[in-house]
């Protein structure tokens, strides 16, 4: 099935790249055809991997409905562009990526925001600095 949809293995590898697009792309031009790929472990379902997986799905779709509309056919050479695009699922998941940046960016911030209140709230606190290396 990865051979066809290698979406979710190379999600995988961009997961292990900790979302470096340039060391995940420069990973696919050296092994644009590596599949099977989740062997010991498999993708880690977070709210991002998630939502970047879904985001690369509808802009494949989408880019696939688009290079068709003036076709005879058009759902049959929708499907076929479609798994075409599939091939070339790095791309698409790097710009799913940029685009889910603004959200990680809020979210980080509101995140923040909210750890700024909290702490502001609270009196008597010690603070307390860790130096060294050893068994942090």
């Amino acid at each position: 099935m990865s051979k066809i949809f290698p979406l979710i293995d190379h999600l995988y590898i961009y997961q292990l790249f900790e979302y470096n697009s340039l060391s995940f792309l420069k990973w696919f031009l050296k092994f644009p055809f590596k599949r099977n790929l989740q062997r010991k472990h498999k993708v880690e379902w977070t709210k991002k991997a998630l939502l970047i997986a879904v985001l690369a799905l509808v802009l494949m779709a989408v880019s696939s409905w688009w290079m068709t509309l003036r076709t005879p056919d058009q759902l049959i050479w929708t499907i076929i562009f479609f798994l075409i695009l599939q091939q070339l699922s790095p791309l698409f998941l790097v710009v799913s990526r940029i685009i889910y940046i603004p959200l990680e960016i809020y979210l980080k911030r509101k995140v923040l925001k909210n750890a700024k209140n909290k702490l502001s709230g609270l009196s008597n606190l010690k603070m307390v600095g860790i130096t060294g290396s050893f068994g942090k």
